[in-house]
């Protein structure tokens, strides 16, 4: 039976021992080499599939996948350069961040993220913090991580669903979304869209009473009070909302 040895990061294995035999199965050529060890270059190509990312191999076949920049910012790479351990270094740290960078663009190619979820995610495959920050920077200042763009579509999806304001600041708060972009979310979302938390709440209350028709109006009326607080309405609103929906039913059945 295989024990399995160091393992990196999520997903990178490094080695696998076999007891009883002097073989040592590597996964990957990098892991028997100390970081920022010397090499000779053997070949450095832009990735077909993956505009802007080069391929870099050395000698020993250690292998990164690095990003225009650092190609820009090294000597002049032909097969056969020597390269010295700052290099290495450089070629390593590089190839660590494109790998954070493009699972964040990935992530956030599946689904609106703010900084703080998006970190997370990152946090779970790059234990380097300052590598996971340096991507989330990349992204702020290419325009791709906003949390106030964020914190606009929540909620205008969340008030659009029948939810208070209540609950929107809840699951923008979650997010980790800061206060003030909260407040300016949600005041925006609401003059745009012309909600009236009223009228929201009153809608709402019409929809659940429907389910709860065979019920005694004390039970509705606790029902449709509990069920509307949930959904993020202020008292007053669900309050007003409760009583007039249920004297309407009243009326409706005399």
């Amino acid at each position: 039976m295989r024990d399995a040895g160091r393992r990196g990061p999520r997903g990178r294995s490094r080695c696998e021992v076999v007891p009883g035999s002097p073989r040592l199965i590597v996964s990957s050529p990098s892991a028997l080499f100390p970081p920022g060890t010397p090499g000779e270059l053997a070949s450095v190509s832009e990735h077909p599939r993956k505009p802007g990312r080069y391929r870099v191999r050395l000698a020993d076949d250690r292998k990164w996948l690095v990003d225009a920049d650092t190609i820009g910012t090294l000597p002049a790479l032909r097969a056969g350069t020597a390269l010295e351990g700052h290099v290495v270094a450089q070629l390593e740290a590089s190839h660590r961040f494109v790998a954070v960078l493009d699972r964040a663009l990935g992530s956030l190619a599946r689904a609106r993220r703010t900084r703080r979820e998006l970190a997370r995610r990152l946090q779970a495959h790059e234990p380097d913090a300052e590598i996971v920050e340096q991507a989330l920077a990349r992204l702020e200042s290419l325009g791709l991580l906003d949390d106030a763009a964020v914190a606009r579509a929540e909620a205008a999806s969340r008030f659009q669903r029948g939810e208070g304001t209540g609950r929107v600041r809840q699951s923008l708060m979650r997010k980790g979304v800061d206060r003030a972009a909260i407040d300016a979310a949600v005041q925006a979302v609401a003059g745009e869209e012309e909600i009236d938390e009223g009228a929201l709440c009153r809608s709402a209350a019409e929809k659940r009473l429907r389910a709860l028709r065979s019920y005694a109006p004390e039970v509705q009326r606790r029902r449709l009070t509990g069920f509307l607080l949930r959904r993020g309405f202020s008292g007053s609103h669900v309050s007003d909302a409760v009583r007039a929906v249920l004297r309407g039913a009243r009326s409706s059945e005399d």
